[in-house]
C-alpha cells in the first residue's frame, strides 16, 4: 500500500479542488492510501462531503493570520511526521511552501496549475504576485517531480528542472452532455424558457478572468432573445453591475454551489481570460456539448487543437470580435479530445506515484 499525502488550503469550490477530486475520484484504493491535508479552515462553498464519499483520512490546520504563511512548514511538519507518507503532493502557493523544506525528507510531486506570475499579479497585486511567483519556483526546484497540466507550460517552466505533463481531465458521470429536452428543462427550471440561445461565463470576476470584455461585448448583440449568465464573484462584482447597467438580458448570479444546471441549460460558454492553466471550467462545459469561445491565449490553443469542433478563438480583449462570434445564428457543440477525461489524469497520476516510490 503506497501512502499519499496531499496538501492543500481548503477544499473549497473551485477549478483546482476539481482537479484534485476528480484525481481521487478514480484512485485505486486498493493499492494508495490517501490522506488530504487542508491548511485553512473549510469555507461556505466547500467539497468536503464529496470528499468524504471516499476512504481518505483528512486532517485539517485551520490557521489564520500570519500563520497561514509564517511558520507553515513547522505547522504541518507533526501531522506529516504522524502520516508518514510515501510521497506528498502538492498544487499551489502554500502546499509548495508547506513541503518545501521537506523535500529533502520525503518525495514531493508539485503540478503547476498556471502561468505563475500572471496568476499572482492579478490575484495580488503586481509587486506580491511577482515575489510569490518567484518563491514558488525556487522551492519548485528542490521537488523531486514537477508536473504541468498544459503543454504551454513545459516551455516557460523548462528552466527549473525536468516536467511531466498532465493535463487537467473532467468527470465526464458528472458532466454529462445535454440532450436538447434536457436544455429545454434546465431552461424550464431556471425560468430562461423564452430565451432562444444563452450564453454562459463562469469564475472569479477578477482583472485576469476579463468578464467585462464578455459583457460589453453581448451588449452589442442584445436583442430580448438571448441571455447571458455571469457564475462568480469577486473584486470586479461592482464594476460588472456598472458595465450592464439596464441590461434585464445578463444575469449576475454569484457563485453557484453546482454550476452544472446553468451549464445544462446554456448553448455557448466564453471564457475572455488573459490567462489560464488548463481551466477546468472550458473542459466542463465542453464536456456537456456547449460551444466553446475562448479567448486566443496558449491553454485554450491546446483545448481547440485537441477538439474535433466547437471550440473558436478570438483575439484576447477583443470584444468586437466576440461579439461577431456571439452573433452567429448556428453554434457547433464541442467534441474535446478524450486525453482531458478525468480517469485518464487519475490514472496517470497513479503511475507517476508508483514510480516514484519504486524508484529510490
Amino acid at each position: 500500500m503506497i501512502r499519499v499525502l496531499i496538501i492543500n488550503s481548503s477544499l473549497e469550490r473551485s477549478g483546482l479542488t476539481n482537479v484534485i477530486y476528480n484525481l481521487v475520484k478514480y484512485i485505486d484504493y486498493t493499492q494508495f492510501e490517501l490522506h488530504i491535508l487542508t491548511l485553512s479552515e473549510e469555507p461556505e462553498f466547500s467539497r468536503l462531503k464529496e470528499f468524504s464519499k471516499f476512504p481518505i483520512h483528512f486532517h485539517e490546520l485551520n490557521l489564520i493570520g500570519v500563520k497561514r504563511y509564517i511558520g507553515l512548514s513547522k505547522s504541518v511538519q507533526p501531522i506529516i511526521e504522524k502520516v508518514a507518507p510515501d510521497l506528498i503532493h502538492t498544487f499551489a502557493f502554500r502546499g509548495v511552501l508547506a513541503a518545501a523544506s521537506l523535500s529533502k525528507k520525503y518525495k514531493v510531486v508539485s503540478t503547476i496549475q498556471a502561468d505563475l506570475e500572471k496568476n499572482y499579479k492579478a490575484d495580488y497585486g503586481f509587486w506580491a504576485g511577482k515575489i510569490m511567483a518567484q518563491l514558488e519556483l525556487y522551492w519548485l526546484k528542490k521537488m523531486s517531480i514537477r508536473t504541468v497540466c498544459s503543454s504551454s507550460l513545459i516551455d516557460l517552466y523548462k528552466h527549473i528542472g525536468e516536467l511531466k505533463y498532465i493535463p487537467n481531465g473532467v468527470c465526464t458521470e458528472d458532466y454529462f452532455f445535454a440532450t436538447k429536452s434536457e436544455k429545454v428543462r434546465y431552461k424550464k427550471e431556471l425560468k430562461l424558457e423564452r430565451f432562444r440561445k444563452v450564453f454562459i461565463s463562469t469564475g472569479i470576476l477578477n482583472d485576469r478572468k476579463n468578464p467585462i470584455c464578455v459583457i460589453n461585448a453581448f451588449k452589442k448583440i442584445s436583442d430580448g432573445t438571448m441571455a447571458l449568465l455571469i457564475v462568480g464573484d469577486g473584486e470586479l462584482m461592482d464594476a460588472c453591475k456598472a458595465a450592464i447597467g439596464g441590461d434585464v438580458n445578463i444575469f449576475l448570479l454569484g457563485k453557484k454551489a453546482d454550476v452544472r444546471p446553468y451549464l445544462a441549460a446554456s448553448e455557448v460558454f466564453i471564457s475572455a481570460s488573459w490567462s489560464e492553466g488548463l481551466p477546468n471550467a472550458s473542459l466542463e462545459a465542453g464536456f456537456m456539448g456547449l460551444t466553446l469561445v475562448l479567448s486566443d491565449i496558449l491553454p485554450h490553443r491546446e483545448i481547440a487543437s485537441e477538439a474535433s469542433a466547437g471550440v473558436i478563438l478570438f483575439e484576447p480583449g477583443n470584444a468586437e470580435e466576440l461579439a461577431k462570434i456571439l452573433s452567429k445564428k448556428e453554434h457547433e457543440s464541442a467534441q474535446l479530445d478524450k486525453k482531458f477525461e478525468a480517469k485518464n489524469m487519475s490514472n496517470s497520476f497513479q503511475e507517476l506515484y508508483v514510480k516514484m516510490v519504486s524508484f529510490n
